[in-house]
């Protein structure tokens, strides 16, 4: 108590809903003497609860998690961890977990409605507020005024955007994207 190391696991901690709860999920890895690091589970729960409850700038510029909200059952990281580790497939490439795959338009991040994805396909259907009037994908070239089909990959933490071709209509840049 003296060193401030005894918690309560029912405190709401993490934007004012998440808590740690009690079970057999741990939020760190230990990985030498006095070096921890976040499990992957805490990592996802984590941003998960950044993009519905966080003040962050994705909240901000990006409409799929504008007014997203998480089943309360998930806000205990262990009923979270236990959803995690029973469904994240064993593969060599990055996931992530969506929720409006299986639920088009779906705002709420609950184990009925959320499923990993390969990053590379979840990029795709990211829907950045640069560009409201235009399908998906479609942006405005301000120099010619043609159309030009991009997609975001995210791999790694990093993010960047690949350029699909340049096009005369905002049907023919849709229609690549």
């Amino acid at each position: 108590i003296l060193k401030g190391t005894v918690r309560d696991p029912y405190c709401a901690l993490l934007h004012g809903v998440g808590y740690i709860g009690e079970g057999k999920y741990r939020s760190l890895d230990i990985i030498g003497p006095k070096k921890y690091k976040n499990t992957d589970a805490y990592k996802a729960w984590g941003h998960i609860l950044s993009r519905c409850y966080g003040t962050g700038s994705l909240r901000e510029t990006n409409c799929c998690y504008k007014d997203s909200t998480m089943q309360e059952s998930w806000w205990n990281f262990q009923t979270f961890a236990e959803w995690y580790y029973t469904n994240k497939p064993s593969c060599n490439y990055a996931l992530q977990i969506d929720k409006d795959l299986k639920v088009p338009g779906n705002k709420v991040y609950g184990p009925d409605t959320c499923t990993f994805v390969p990053s590379a396909i979840n990029s795709l259907f990211t829907g950045w507020l640069d560009n409201r009037d235009l399908p998906r994908g479609v942006t405005v070239s301000k120099l010619t005024g043609r159309y030009i089909a991009k997609t975001n990959h995210a791999e790694g933490g990093l993010r960047r955007q690949i350029h699909i071709g340049t096009y005369d209509t905002i049907e023919e840049a849709r229609l690549a994207y």
